[in-house]
């Protein structure tokens, strides 16, 4: 009887560890029980199950184990492969940086030091074979350059210094400087545009529209030339009533007076032309006065003199004419 409800409890009870079925066994076994055969089956039943569960339990830690195993060398490998692939990245920036270092440095140099040594001593077409190089120091910019401000006003003056040698020969189609000018022009306004503030960039975008209305005027595309002036005439104004006492945006409000005069009496616009030209030698006698040592400035102001008495004579005022070309 007492057999039999062990029995029962045990067939009631589920998941019992194996050492339970083994000591319920040796229970009987020590106890001298006569067991009978059905008791014996189930034990040994349950001992069997038990085993099976414990297999299958250690077959699936082991495959869980096995598995994240795995994924733990998989992510060893890739996060391997992905420290080499970065350290290459990094190797191959580094080298670019470098070259565009080095490009930056270039160009630089022919924009400026190198230009003033070409346009004293070596003749024009040396000089465009020497500029041709500016082409494959821009690609490069153009092709690993992150465009920033500095790379961007590299390359825009390397293009209108460029367009400035190839204009120096008068026999040379002014078609392909133009084009050049107007690459230089577009990347100057983005940089005024993003750089509002910075004076620099806005002269230079004043220095493109000047250059512009040089090539369109050499085109005959006089209107063209007007547009490109009035625009740099704006500019020089805004600079100017930024800061009144710099004498170099007063000399770029004087040039650009002075430009606008001699379109608008190759237009026949006499009456404009008389205009600008007197706000020209208005400037040029202050600047004038302001430092007489100053021979820029008196050359200016003489050259404005100059301006003055050709549109007196396009007025048939020779008198005044006379009296502007005296106080050259």
């Amino acid at each position: 009887e007492a057999s039999q409800k062990t029995l029962r409890t045990l067939l009631l009870t589920v998941g019992k560890p194996l050492e339970d079925a083994k000591a319920f066994q040796q229970h009987f076994l020590l106890a001298g029980k006569d067991t009978d055969s059905s008791i014996q089956t189930f034990i040994a039943t349950s001992i069997e199950a038990e085993k099976n569960r414990q297999f299958k339990r250690k077959a699936w830690f082991t495959f869980v184990f096995t598995f994240i195993s795995f994924i733990a060398v998989l992510a060893w490998w890739q996060r391997g492969i992905a420290l080499e692939q970065e350290q290459i990245a990094i190797e191959e920036k580094n080298k670019v940086t470098e070259v565009l270092k080095q490009t930056s440095s270039s160009l630089s140099f022919m924009n400026f030091e190198l230009r003033d040594v070409l346009t004293s001593y070596v003749p024009t077409d040396t000089r465009v074979k020497v500029m041709e190089q500016v082409d494959k120091l821009i690609k490069i910019l153009q092709q690993y350059g992150d465009k920033n401000a500095s790379d961007i006003h590299l390359e825009a003056t390397s293009l209108m210094q460029k367009a400035d040698v190839l204009l120096l020969n008068s026999t040379v189609d002014p078609e392909p400087a133009l084009q050049l000018y107007q690459q230089a022009h577009q990347l100057f306004k983005i940089l005024a545009s993003k750089h509002p503030q910075d004076t620099g960039f806005q002269r230079d975008l004043s220095a493109s529209h000047a250059r512009l209305g040089d090539i369109y005027l050499r085109l005959g595309e006089t209107d063209k030339a007007l547009t490109a002036s009035q625009a740099m005439l704006a500019i020089a104004e805004h600079l100017s009533a930024l800061d009144s006492q710099s004498t170099d945006f007063q000399r770029d409000l004087s040039a650009s007076h002075a430009r606008l005069g001699d379109i608008y009496l190759r237009l026949g616009e006499t009456d404009k032309a008389f205009t600008a030209s007197q706000a020209t030698l208005a400037i040029a006698k202050h600047l004038s006065a302001l430092d007489p040592q100053n021979t820029d400035f008196q050359q200016n102001l003489s050259a404005s003199h100059a301006r003055l008495g050709d549109i007196y004579l396009h007025l048939g005022e020779t008198d005044k004419a006379l009296t502007a070309y005296q106080a050259m």
